[in-house]
């Protein structure tokens, strides 16, 4: 008799991609349930000789779970954002502990997000959503307050979020976003347009077991707002709550959680912390993006990976690491490369540069030599990612400003033809 037990990991990409390794350390054998077609840029991040099980949804639902059936499943995972919803259904139609199921609109859809949360008397955004652009002007006539932000109600990143200051960049990007694919590949029926909240934004990166959060990490922001509007990543630095004001946070964040009816699994909250108190932005239900997790287990106790096999797989062992509780041994940062310049990438004399720096722990990089770069307009235009951790802040502190001063000087990348853009005002 066949006892082997599998895991699902739905949409296993970008840093989904790290589920399956860890969770067969467990025991289990992972199956990988593709949902709607993604992005040759996310499906690249898919390994499939990690999975001994491979499906497709194709528009079937119920032959996708027929064909399910046949294992015996112990745990259900959402890899990336596309894949939270159908996650979702399929830990309710399996029987297994998760999330709660009804609430699972408001933990994907930008604008239900945060109406849930207003509906549990938390601070939330002022905001309004429509299919048309028409509506969404008139909205903001009333609101008569600049800046406003614009974007999509479900995406990922920065994908077409938008600061905007006047009524034509709203109606510029609405239209930039009513039905255009986002960045996931599906189509944008509604926007929604939001009032600026002013504050120092704050990522906040949880896992949970039986409705008890796990805080793995917590960041803070520096962004710039780029020649479009849309706000850029500069910079992520992780910090340990120190204050009464991060306290404040922390209690926010899991009466969020809370609010949308999270019991089981990683969440990557983004919140901005204000001179009202915080509010939040948008979380996620799945741990955090660009491999995040990857770089907290190299400086830190845990990582989400660790908490979120174990909150599914191991509960008592989840809880073990809460009693013991996070520990950072290195300062760490994730910095966002920008690049001011646009056109043929002849050569990336920053890339040596940077593996040189006392602090350097790895890259991501998505520019080579003979493609075309354009300038950093958002979080999907940057030219790659740099992981820094040490023990010495001031070493690290050096090392950023480092990097800072390869774009500055447009010394990251050589070109064989470019045109330079200056850096936009800081947020």
């Amino acid at each position: 008799m066949n006892n082997q037990k599998y895991a699902i990991v739905v949409d296993p990409t970008s840093s989904g991609s790290l589920l399956a390794p860890e969770l067969k350390t467990y025991g289990v054998e992972c199956i990988a349930v593709h949902g709607r077609p993604l992005p040759d840029t996310l499906v690249k991040s898919y390994i499939a000789e990690n999975f001994s099980q491979e499906f497709y949804l194709d528009n079937n639902y119920a032959e996708l779970v027929k064909k399910l059936s046949k294992f015996d499943i112990s745990g259900i995972f959402a890899g990336n954002e596309p894949g939270v919803k159908l996650a979702d259904r399929l830990i309710h139609d399996f029987g297994l502990s998760g999330n709660v199921y009804e609430l699972s609109e408001a933990r994907t859809d930008k604008y239900e997000m945060q109406e849930a949360v207003r509906r549990a008397g938390l601070k939330a955004i002022h905001q309004f959503k429509a299919d048309n652009t028409a509506a969404i002007v008139e909205w903001v006539k009333d609101l008569d307050v600049f800046p406003v932000i614009v974007k999509p109600v479900s995406s990922g990143g920065t994908d077409k979020v938008i600061r905007c200051t006047s009524l034509d960049m709203v109606v510029d990007s609405c239209e930039a976003i009513l039905n255009k694919l986002n960045v996931f590949g599906f189509h944008n029926t509604e926007v929604v347009v939001q009032e600026f909240i002013e504050g120092t934004e704050h990522v906040v990166n949880t896992v949970s077991c039986n409705g008890q959060h796990f805080l793995t990490e917590m960041c803070v922001y520096r962004k710039y707002i780029s020649a479009t509007g849309a706000p850029v990543p500069q910079e992520m630095r992780y910090i340990m709550p120190e204050n009464s004001s991060h306290q404040a946070l922390l209690d926010y964040n899991e009466s969020v959680l809370n609010a949308l009816g999270v019991r089981v699994g990683p969440m990557h909250s983004e919140i901005m912390l204000t001179g009202d108190g915080p509010v939040l932005i948008e979380t996620g239900a799945r741990i955090a993006g660009a491999f995040i997790p990857r770089h907290t287990r190299r400086c830190a106790r845990y990582s989400q990976l660790d908490l979120a096999a174990d909150a599914v797989l191991a509960p008592d062992s989840f809880f073990e690491k809460m009693k013991t509780g996070q520990a950072f041994h290195k300062y760490a940062t994730l910095y966002d490369l920008s690049s001011y310049q646009a056109g043929v990438v002849s050569s990336i004399p920053g890339r040596d540069e940077i593996k040189k720096l006392a602090s350097y722990v790895d890259s991501l990089w998505r520019i080579s030599e003979g493609a075309y770069l354009n300038v950093t307009t958002d979080v999907i235009s940057s030219p790659g990612l740099i992981y820094l951790g040490h023990e010495d802040e001031e070493q690290l502190n050096r090392d950023v400003e480092s990097i800072e001063s390869l774009e500055r000087n447009h010394r990251l990348v050589a070109f064989k033809e470019s045109r330079v853009i200056g850096k936009q005002a800081q947020r």
